[in-house]
């Protein structure tokens, strides 16, 4: 699968194997120069690695690798 065909499945909420988080989905950041911060998750910009663009409750937009960020509760 390509990152073409895996967005249409994305933006329509359907799972995507290696792929963890979805659209609006709240993450807390734990790895990176970001780490500690709570985000959500806007974009998915890449499967290999797989890599989301999130937007930062303080506000900002910064790409993580899914390594870095984990499940807000």
């Amino acid at each position: 699968m390509d990152l073409n065909d895996a967005h249409k499945f994305w933006f329509e909420f359907e799972p995507i194997a290696g792929v963890k988080f979805g659209l609006n989905e709240s993450v807390h950041i734990v790895g990176g120069e970001n780490a500690g911060n709570h985000a959500s998750v806007i974009s998915l910009m890449s499967l290999d690695p797989v890599t989301y663009l999130v937007e930062l409750d303080t506000g900002g937009d910064v790409i993580v690798t899914e390594s870095e960020i984990e499940k807000a509760d």
